[in-house]
């Protein structure tokens, strides 16, 4: 089970027991090799397998390597004929005691309107958690937040995507939302849904990937909303002030 522990400095603890850990990992992995007998998913499905093998209180990043769609129509979805693509990546990061430090799930999309011109990064966005975030910023903002642009850089992407303009993204900092946690295998699922053809909602109504699917939900947002539900800020403050002045801890190993 998942242990919600308080703490004089925390707004909520979120302690993941050694079965917890084991079952979200093993779960993880079984969809990765699921994906990997679907030929598109194949060499992104392979490395990510390789990254868990690898991932420990050694080695303690995890990148999650690129998982692209087509978009099968980018006049109803992005307003404009072309092609159209929509990318999943991320990583996330952990101190020498197994505790979350950072976490980034993004979601870029790449439209080519003409073959005589660079594709255009038209919308791109994540969703971050940062543990450190009051200790080292004069901004104060929720540690699970979700921002609208940031940084770009065209070598975490395939090989289509680079020297792809990313100019309608300033390397800007702010806006930061107020969002729940949403892993790799939380965003995945809701770009499937969005995005996916006839074959990859057949692969979200497998049973392997409906139980990574209730893993993921039940590590990272049920203890998220037990906190918001079990610790109300004080009267007249705000979640988005009480979530960014209070840390709030994941344990991940």
């Amino acid at each position: 089970m998942i242990r919600l522990r308080p703490a004089s400095t925390c707004a909520g603890i979120y302690s993941m027991t050694t079965n917890r850990k084991a079952t979200y990992d093993r779960r993880l992995r079984n969809v990765a090799r699921y994906l990997s007998s679907k030929p598109k998913y194949q060499k992104p499905a392979m490395q990510l397998i390789e990254n868990l093998e690898h991932f420990n209180l050694s080695n303690r990043r995890l990148d999650f390597p690129p998982f692209e769609l087509e978009i099968l129509s980018t006049k109803e979805c992005i307003g404009r004929n072309g092609q159209g693509w929509v990318c999943v990546n991320g990583y996330l990061e952990i101190d020498c005691d197994g505790r979350l430090t950072r976490q980034s799930v993004a979601v870029s999309i790449l439209f080519l309107e003409d073959e005589s011109r660079p594709p255009e990064i038209i919308r791109r966005f994540h969703f971050d958690y940062e543990r450190q975030i009051a200790e080292r910023s004069s901004h104060h903002w929720p540690h699970t937040h979700f921002q609208y642009g940031g940084k770009f850089n065209d070598r975490h992407y395939p090989d289509h995507w680079q020297g792809a303009d990313p100019c309608p993204f300033p390397k800007a900092d702010l806006p930061r939302f107020l969002c729940h946690p949403s892993d790799f295998m939380v965003t995945l699922d809701t770009v499937f849904s969005l995005y996916g053809n006839a074959e990859d909602h057949k692969l979200q109504s497998d049973g392997t990937w409906g139980a990574a699917l209730q893993s993921a939900e039940e590590t990272f947002l049920k203890p998220y909303f037990d906190t918001l539900s079990g610790r109300m800020p004080v009267r007249g403050e705000s979640y988005f002030t009480f979530l960014a002045e209070k840390s709030l801890i994941i344990q991940i190993l």
